[in-house]
């Protein structure tokens, strides 16, 4: 009897990234100037792209809001999502955009009824995000879709970090800088 083992696609670019490690002309041949590629985001299409609202101790303080007693869960549509030096496009019928840096958790299998416990068995790495909101259309509609939905709302990126490389992303500095000036300094503690 043959029994087939299929690796997942991390664990198949990590082994490959290790074997051209071992060569330095191996390495050689894929390194390129940042200043002649297109960084885009590292998941252009997933299946969900789900936001969990008043999650940081800062923003919460910030809007003087209270505290959820359970996760407040929103949608986003892929169409949101743009790589992390393209420009976001304020739509004309919005007058309030803002903003909050976020750490994105990318789950990298189907989870459903997991306990704590083994939540981090289920996530295959981290990136950021750029939750961006159209606040005005956010408190008219009275739900928070068509506000963080439009088109470039999710600028992500550019890299994708394996858990086995930031472990539970526990301790990190977030920061969000608008032309320059940092407008956002927070730690993933205050999650």
């Amino acid at each position: 009897e043959a029994v087939l083992h299929v690796k997942d696609g991390l664990q198949l670019l990590e082994e490959q990234f290790k074997e051209l490690q071992r060569t330095s002309s191996g390495m050689q041949s894929y390194l390129f100037n940042i200043a002649d590629v297109s960084l885009h985001a590292p998941i252009m299409r997933p299946a969900k792209l789900i936001g969990i609202g008043l999650n940081y101790k800062d923003h919460i303080e910030e809007t003087k809001a209270k505290t959820p007693a359970e996760p407040l869960l929103f949608a986003m549509y892929a169409n949101a999502i743009i790589g992390p030096e393209e420009s976001i496009v304020i739509p004309q019928i919005s007058q309030m955009i803002d903003y909050e840096a976020e750490l994105a958790v990318v789950i990298g299998r189907r989870a459903r009824h997991v306990s704590v416990e083994n939540a981090i068995d289920y996530v295959a790495g981290y990136t950021i995000v750029n939750d961006v909101s159209a606040r005005d259309l956010q408190r008219n509609d009275g739900q928070w879709l068509r506000a963080k939905s439009t088109e470039t709302f999710a600028p992500m990126g550019p890299f994708l970090v394996t858990k086995e490389d930031l472990g539970t992303a526990d301790g990190l500095s977030i920061q969000l800088r608008l032309n320059g000036k940092t407008m956002q300094n927070s730690n993933t503690r205050n999650l």
